[in-house]
């Protein structure tokens, strides 16, 4: 995996994170660390692929 690779990774595990936890508050339910760690990598595995909107404009 190369460093760019890495970053849009370690991106949209933020991301995910971010939409988990708004699940969260949203319900009123706060899943224990472990089922919140699934859920986010569950969302990530889901997403579409990320397209580098810049290089395809060019």
């Amino acid at each position: 995996m190369n460093s760019q690779a890495r970053i849009y990774l370690h991106h949209e595990i933020q991301e995910s994170r971010a939409e988990v936890y708004t699940v969260e508050i949203a319900t009123g339910v706060q899943l224990p660390d472990e089922q919140f760690d699934r859920a986010v990598m569950l969302y990530v595995e889901r997403r579409p692929p990320r397209v580098n909107s810049r290089r395809r404009a060019a």
